[in-house]
């Protein structure tokens, strides 16, 4: 299930173990992770937001998606801009 969502507040107490922070990119900034990492100062200067955490991250840090937001970029990727969404038939 693909929905949009934003978010109530500013995420709190996240485990620093697990997350570093939470960063909002653009589409665009997505689908080109998909095929290349960008820095965390790459991604601010394009348009991508800083939303928590982050403090501990040296800005010239390559980031890439994984799990979740690989899969949402894979269906970013597939998906028409006019919201229809290609399937390969074999």
């Amino acid at each position: 299930m693909i929905f949009h969502a934003r978010l109530k507040g500013i995420p709190k107490d996240l485990p620093k173990d697990e997350i570093q922070g939470v960063i909002a990119m653009t589409k665009k900034q997505m689908l080109n992770g998909l095929n290349t990492s960008m820095s965390l100062a790459e991604i601010v200067s394009e348009g991508g937001q800083l939303i928590t955490g982050c403090e501990d991250l040296v800005r010239d840090t390559r980031l890439y998606p994984l799990g979740t937001a690989k899969a949402l970029a894979e269906i970013f990727r597939l998906t028409c801009d006019d919201g229809c969404v290609r399937l390969n038939h074999a």
